[in-house]
């Protein structure tokens, strides 16, 4: 029997209007059962028709921007019942002293009528204020969406008509970038059509390269080995949306960087991971990657070793370094790629330049990838790293607070009697 696609908060007319358009669309039962999952997201039936009648004939283009979405707003939910809020409160309580910021978290949860299942993943995490939760949940409910689509990619036949889908993706997606930047760039595009067409025709794939090519320029045998290994731990390959933003923001112009705009359900995480990877082994640098949250920097890190470890590249987060060790280089500045947040960066450098405590032993600053830039450089504009310990005389206490500048200039030393404090 065929399965049913049906939102059962849709009413009948709704239902049937879908089921109308369905039937037309020849759906494999795949395709099928995640739409059946998504439109349960969707409080009426509006959007998903709107979307599937301008996406009729492309069902990738019909995902991507049904995903997007669906990113507009953490989902809907039916409403918290009095013992569910009651759990969370207790839950809540075991980190958070304060009862304003509790009230807050669940005013929050129910106003926006966010699913229990990512509150309750949320609060497996470590957090101490109202935002550092309130991130938690947006961060799961990201990943939700990721995982939707990697099933979506992992279940498709690789089918003559889906190499065209994928053809016509990449048009529409660089139709979409040159509206936006302002310029066009049809080398990158017949290069990424380059790319799928291989992937697709894996026959024609030449398999016997371990490493990236040996020039600084990003190459068609590079962009073929990435997507391979990407391939081997994910089980899929990288959308065309992630690899032209890998590629725009690794290609920037000398001295200068390169700020992009990626959509929730984009595949962040994984375009910093690819970035980094890149600018670690095509131009042997260092990287430092700054999030907006130590839960964030070190999750990713801690997940994404073994994916960097298949490109030779060392991984590590420098949060709460400090603590185990107080004296000397930290383990972590061994690494090639580092997460971490403004603060545990800003505090490595304080002590290392000017506690001359050797915190990041030789390690070169060279490259830095900031994600959340926004949350950075505005929201926590004014936010301080205050490095303080004592001596004979006094509290001696110094602050960083360049945040965008990343870097450090030892100045107004005290002495006293020709004895440096």
């Amino acid at each position: 029997m065929a399965e049913l696609i049906e939102n059962k908060n849709w009413s009948a007319e709704e239902n049937q209007n879908l089921q109308s358009i369905i039937i037309q669309m020849n759906l494999n039962q795949n395709q099928k059962s995640l739409l059946n999952e998504q439109i349960q997201r969707f409080q009426n039936s509006e959007k998903v028709i709107q979307l599937l009648l301008e996406h009729f004939n492309n069902w990738d283009k019909f995902q991507e921007c049904l995903i997007k979405e669906m990113s507009q707003t953490i989902e809907i939910e039916t409403d918290w019942t009095h013992q569910e809020l009651l759990n969370l409160h207790q839950r809540l309580s075991q980190q958070i002293e304060s009862e304003e910021e509790i009230n807050e978290i669940i005013q929050f949860v129910q106003l926006n009528k966010i699913n229990v299942k990512i509150v309750e993943e949320a609060t497996k995490f470590e957090f101490k204020t109202a935002n550092q939760f309130m991130q938690l949940v947006g961060i799961i409910f990201e990943q939700s969406l990721i995982k939707d689509k990697q099933e979506l990619i992992i279940t498709q036949p690789n089918t003559e008509q889906d190499q065209t889908s994928q053809e016509q993706t990449i048009k529409d997606l660089f139709q979409e970038f040159n509206s936006i930047n302002q310029r066009s760039n049809e080398e990158l595009q017949n290069l990424l059509q380059q790319v799928y067409q291989s992937l697709n025709n894996k026959q024609e794939l030449d398999l016997n390269f371990d490493n990236f090519t040996s020039s600084p320029q990003l190459q068609y045998e590079d962009l073929i080995f990435l997507c391979l290994k990407i391939k081997e731990h994910f089980s899929y390959y990288p959308r065309p949306v992630q690899l032209l933003s890998v590629i725009e923001l690794y290609n920037h112009n000398p001295n200068q960087g390169r700020l992009a705009q990626i959509f929730t359900g984009e595949g962040k995480t994984l375009i910093i991971a690819l970035l980094a990877i890149l600018l670690s082994q095509k131009k042997n640098s260092n990287v430092d990657v700054v999030t907006s949250s130590p839960v964030l920097a070190t999750r990713d890190a801690e997940q994404l070793e073994e994916f960097y470890k298949k490109f030779q590249v060392s991984v590590s987060h420098n949060i709460g370094g400090s603590k185990k060790v107080p004296q000397g280089m930290l383990p972590c500045y061994n690494s090639k790629v580092i997460y971490g947040d403004p603060h545990s960066f800003q505090a490595d450098i304080l002590r290392h330049e000017y506690s001359e405590r050797g915190t990041m032993g030789d390690r070169k600053q060279e490259y830095i990838i900031v994600d959340e830039v926004d949350s950075m450089l505005i929201d926590g504009n004014s936010n301080k790293t205050l490095l303080s310990f004592m001596c004979q005389e006094c509290l001696i206490q110094i602050r960083y607070s360049d945040q965008s500048g990343m870097k450090y200039v030892r100045q107004n030393k005290t002495y006293q009697q020709n004895k440096k404090l």
